[in-house]
């Protein structure tokens, strides 16, 4: 007999009475019932999943795989075994295995910077660490060590002191006449300049030359 609401009830008929012969006929409809309610799928209100099925009864107690629930996954189960804290992350160690590290909270200030710029912006660096250009040194000095061994082809368009003398290294002159490896300075009207191996001095406005203490005859 179908079950009503889950409930299972037994075949009209089929209780035995008191001082009477049971009869085989009901008594065989009471067993026949019962044989097809033990073999059918208890339903999920008689406490089973009403299905014969695995995959149909995980769906019908709303635990389809992938649908109403996460399959296994060696990677989750990973980091459910992880013992969390403030200011930490999980990261992978290999393929599905997981720890933690501390990520501060200044770190996390870093990691929301979208490129470089921002970054260095976030760290409070100068101008010049943006850039790379010297340019953009407003104050202080560059150390020797991160001067170029060489500055030849450099063009100065500032004034250049010297506190020392001027080494001039290799730069050897072709004869005892050639100037052009160790001086070259010149203006719009003025300043001095090599024609070949000849020094030449020109000038808009008068100038005093002194030999020791003593000033030479002025010229133009």
């Amino acid at each position: 007999m179908p079950r009503t609401g889950g409930v299972y009830s037994p075949p009209a008929g089929t209780k035995g009475v008191s001082n009477t012969t049971i009869q085989s006929v009901p008594y065989n409809a009471l067993v026949d019932d019962l044989t097809a309610d033990a073999n059918a799928a208890r339903p999920i209100t008689a406490g089973g999943t009403g299905a014969t099925s695995a995959s149909v009864a995980r769906t019908n107690l709303g635990l389809a795989i992938g649908t109403n629930v996460q399959a296994h996954d060696a990677g989750l189960q990973s980091i459910a075994g992880l013992t969390t804290a403030a200011d930490r992350m999980i990261y992978t160690t290999a393929a599905d295995a997981y720890a933690t590290t501390a990520l501060t909270p200044f770190a996390r200030t870093i990691l929301d910077d979208s490129d470089a710029a921002a970054v260095k912006s976030t760290l409070g660096l100068a101008a010049i660490a943006s850039s790379g250009s010297a340019a953009d040194l407003g104050s202080g000095t560059i150390a020797d060590a991160r001067l170029p061994s060489s500055m030849g082809g450099k063009t100065f368009t500032g004034d250049v002191q010297f506190t020392e003398g001027v080494d001039f290294g290799s730069a050897v002159a072709a004869s005892a006449t050639d100037l052009s490896r160790h001086l070259a300075l010149w203006g719009t009207n003025y300043g001095f300049s090599i024609t070949s191996n000849t020094l030449n001095y020109v000038s808009a406005s008068e100038h005093v030359f002194h030999s020791g203490t003593n000033a030479l005859p002025a010229t133009r």
